[in-house]
């Protein structure tokens, strides 16, 4: 499994082994947080999420498998998109001070 923070790691030439072991940690727990928003959301907006940016999928392709019209999935993935931000934000509000700020 890809945590975030790996392609970042992977353009500098690092695998997340290779980095310190707090910036590790750092990453795992915000993998974490992105796994638990992504648990947040329905099926429907995890599947047009990752079609769209994991997989690279056209609106078309991403309206075939989800079973929606072509112009509906802009709006979807907008508001998908939107929930998202706001679980991580949420996710982001509930960290101890000392935590938020430590960057």
């Amino acid at each position: 499994m890809r945590h975030a923070g790996d392609a970042e790691a992977e353009t500098l030439g690092l695998t997340t082994r290779d980095l310190p072991p707090d910036a590790r940690i750092d990453q795992q727990a915000e993998s974490a947080h992105v796994q638990h928003a992504l648990q947040q959301l329905s099926a429907r907006e995890r599947s047009m999420l990752w079609l769209a940016y994991a997989q690279g999928s056209s609106h078309r392709e991403i309206a075939d498998a989800v079973g929606v019209k072509t112009p509906s999935v802009k709006q979807l993935l907008f508001r998908a998109r939107k929930k998202m931000a706001g679980l991580l934000r949420e996710a982001e509000s509930r960290k101890p001070e000392a935590e938020r700020f430590a960057r």
